[in-house]
């Protein structure tokens, strides 16, 4: 995720799953043209307030050469915010790529 200026925000990024994220195994995921692929993010709020907001998503996919660009904030969805390297929320829990955003979730 980059700042405003085009900084990459310096979070910690875990894909192991949490209580939103599920902790699937990444698996290939074949995207037809024209069809879509999900991933689901998740952030705690930060303990000590915000140090930076957050203005684009880039994700690169496995094997391609370019980055897959969003402008922040996404609709309907909070934007994530660098809380600072000592703050636990600083940390943004990463799903695979999944063909559904169902299965980007923890089943409970």
């Amino acid at each position: 995720m980059m700042v405003v200026g085009g900084a990459t925000a310096p979070f910690t990024y875990h894909d192991g799953g949490n209580l939103v994220v599920t902790a699937a195994i990444p698996r290939s995921v074949v995207i037809p043209a024209g069809h879509d692929a999900f991933v689901t993010l998740d952030q705690s709020s930060c303990a000590t307030g915000p140090v930076t907001v957050t203005t684009t998503l880039r994700v690169t996919p496995p094997g391609q050469p370019n980055a897959v660009m969003a402008a922040l904030p996404l609709p309907s969805q909070p934007t994530p915010t660098y809380c600072g390297a000592s703050d636990p929320s600083s940390t943004i829990y990463v799903s695979p790529i999944m063909p559904t955003f169902s299965a980007t979730l923890q089943s409970h």
